[in-house]
């Protein structure tokens, strides 16, 4: 009898461990049968399949007519690419891929515009993973995250005010700018705007 086996690949950004592991276990018979990749200590500059150790275990010890349990595709692999590829691997040697979050079995018979469907969302699953990791790392840097507030007409016509009536020689417009948190070429079209004058 072929025995289904759990895996799932871990990421800083992605859900813990604790949680993975709940929804894959009732799926296999035993914990041994689960196979976990974990989260690299030094994060590779390109990551390949070679990284996935477990992944590679799991899928040469993964027998026909055996299911592959994932807690969501996007814990498969790193790439939407990645991911294809152990599923046609799966199909074409007749194993079946099941996902633990929905129930749903995926098999060399499911239509492909589903399949393809399926591997599309899990892509958008590890793009927002990734976004989320990079907008940590800025928020860290002290970068201000966000498209900035748009200035109302009374906040813009505050700012040209202030542009119009600095002294030169004490404020720059960059900084009168910079203290309305936008950029000088701005601050000097709102006052083309309301002076047509300047032009």
């Amino acid at each position: 009898m072929a025995l289904d086996r759990a895996y799932y690949r871990l990421t800083k950004r992605g859900p813990a461990d604790k949680e993975l592991r709940a929804l894959v276990l009732p799926r296999i018979e035993e914990a041994r049968l689960l196979y976990v990749d974990p989260v690299p200590q030094v994060r590779p500059r390109v990551m390949t399949a070679a990284h996935l150790t477990r992944r590679a275990a799991v899928l040469a010890d993964l027998r026909e007519g055996a299911a592959l349990w994932v807690p969501g595709l996007a814990r498969l692999g790193f790439s939407a690419l990645d991911i294809r590829t152990v599923l046609d691997l799966l199909f074409d040697t007749g194993r079946r891929a099941g996902d633990a979050l929905t129930g749903v079995i995926l098999t060399a018979d499911t239509p492909r515009l589903e399949v393809a469907a399926l591997v599309d969302e899990a892509e958008r699953t590890l793009k927002r993973e990734a976004m989320g990791r990079a907008r940590e790392e800025q928020a860290k840097r002290g970068a201000k995250l966000g498209r900035p507030a748009a200035l109302s007409d009374a906040e813009r016509r505050q700012a040209v005010k202030d542009l119009l009536e600095r002294d030169p020689t004490q404020t720059s417009a960059a900084e009168v700018a910079g203290r309305w948190g936008v950029d000088k070429s701005r601050l000097y079209a709102w006052a083309r705007q309301m002076r047509p004058d300047l032009e």
